[in-house]
């Protein structure tokens, strides 16, 4: 079973309750998006299924699927401070400002992400971002890109813990005409956001996870966990995509997975 309660800690509290209450399911593989999970901790034990940390441990988990965040991060800011140095070489550097969009509810998993891109960028170029928003999904990404654009019409970069707040911001970023001036990035690597890559433009750069290397976590995590009584310890690293053809090839294999499927 998937749920995605489009970031809503309530709905997703819910969704993962009934669950657990209609044994549903034999492992629970779980990113909370906020709130206090211990409730849901409590309740899973209690009927006896295991919950399995998503992008880092939960507190009473019986195991965890772990991602490089920090690494992922770093990728990132260093497809951007490249950027950065090649468009305001030298004195002209003065000019750049860039705004980052976080998502610190969902504590460690997030803030191992950003607080490592901001670090490179401040070590890098000397700057801290101008403005910092909380934007994880494509709606929020673009209100919260508006009021970048309206705040410093002369920004130079907006960078994002995830792909989904920054392809909101493509669309103001486009609305005010300014896709050929400007540096976008996230993290993640879906095929939306390799989609624009590939076809040139503001978004520049992703931090992309391979869904194969995903995919197999979720259902070899889990499985071992079940089987052994002992969750494996996975690592899942991210790859830097920051051209068109780079983007391209991802795509490719997304392509041959579904025809495979099909």
């Amino acid at each position: 079973m998937l749920g995605t309660a489009s970031g809503d800690p309530a709905k997703q509290f819910d969704e993962v309750q009934q669950w657990i209450q209609n044994k549903q399911v034999d492992a629970v593989v779980f990113l909370p998006t906020g709130g206090n999970p211990t409730p849901l901790l409590e309740q899973a034990k209690a009927a006896g299924i295991p919950i399995i940390g998503y992008a880092g441990p939960i507190p009473g988990d019986s195991g965890n699927i772990n991602y490089d965040q920090e690494l992922a991060g770093e990728q990132l800011a260093s497809a951007a401070v490249k950027w950065a140095k090649e468009k305001f070489p030298g004195e002209k550097i003065k000019d750049f400002s860039y705004g980052i969009f976080t998502f610190d509810a969902c504590g460690t998993p997030c803030t191992t992400r950003t607080d490592p891109m901001m670090a490179v960028m401040k070590k890098e170029l000397g700057v801290e971002p101008v403005s910092n928003q909380t934007a994880y999904t494509e709606e929020v990404g673009l209100e919260a890109g508006e009021g970048m654009l309206s705040a410093h019409s002369e920004l130079s970069m907006i960078l994002g813990i995830g792909d989904g707040g920054v392809l909101g911001a493509l669309k103001a970023v486009e609305g005010v005409g300014r896709e050929n001036e400007m540096f976008l990035g996230g993290i993640g690597g879906a095929p939306e956001t390799l989609e624009v890559i590939a076809a040139g433009g503001a978004y520049k750069a992703t931090a992309a996870t391979l869904f194969s290397d995903i995919g197999n976590a979720i259902i070899n995590v889990p499985a071992g966990l079940l089987k052994t009584g002992k969750a494996p310890n996975v690592t899942i690293k991210s790859v830097l995509v920051e051209t068109p053809q780079e983007a391209e090839e991802l795509l490719k294999t997304y392509e041959e997975a579904e025809a495979a499927e099909g």
